[in-house]
């Protein structure tokens, strides 16, 4: 299939998934069952609305780039045809196709020490108990973010791909995440039942 084709067709795709979420959201709102069915309508008026931002990110940067939101540009950046500094910064190399220099050992090694102590700290606050288990769990999953976000970067190479790719993986995981959300109401409403009690 023609790369362009590829395009239209994601493009197309993700702002119909965007319409129709909108309008789930809108229709939830408009018929009064965000408030009618509890937390459940106002849940799903959220992950309505979350999915539709989510999918209307990859065919709004598209028509951006493509010079179709002029004024989101600046002046001088839409007369010269580029990409001004301040809303999206221009990705260097981005259509030029070229891979990526390797990384150094140097940079691998330093991190990978990072890496090494992040764990090292999350192993010791595990021993040693140092805050409430909530807190703990905040602490423990804000370093497992900055350690999967150095892998992503470095190791998966993600800090060096094209914008497009990151606009495309990343919003499909807000999705998934988004998705499986929709469950967590059930899962509560699980500890009412009389079987639990």
């Amino acid at each position: 299939m023609d790369p362009s084709k590829e395009t239209k067709l994601l493009n197309g795709l993700c702002a119909a998934g965007a319409l129709g979420a909108f309008g789930a959201a809108a229709y939830t709102v408009a018929t009064g069952e965000i408030f009618s069915a509890g937390v459940d309508g106002l849940f799903f008026t959220l992950v309505c609305l979350l999915l539709a931002v989510v999918l209307a990110i990859v065919p709004l940067w598209s028509l951006y780039s493509s010079g179709g939101l002029r004024f989101l540009r600046g002046r001088e950046a839409a007369a010269a045809g580029g990409v001004p500094n301040g809303l999206f910064l221009a990705i260097p190399g981005e259509d030029e196709g070229h891979a990526h220099p390797p990384a150094s050992t140097r940079q691998t090694l330093i991190i990978w020490s990072w890496l090494l102590a992040l764990t090292f700290v999350e192993v010791l606050l595990g021993y040693l108990h140092i805050a409430p288990p909530l807190g703990m769990l905040i602490i423990l999953m804000g370093l497992s973010i900055i350690k999967a976000a150095l892998i992503m970067g470095y190791f998966m190479h993600l800090k060096f791909e094209r914008m497009s790719l990151i606009l495309t993986v990343v919003p499909a995981m807000v999705i998934c995440i988004s998705l499986l959300a929709i469950f967590f109401p059930d899962s509560l409403r699980a500890l009412n039942l009389k079987a639990f009690r």
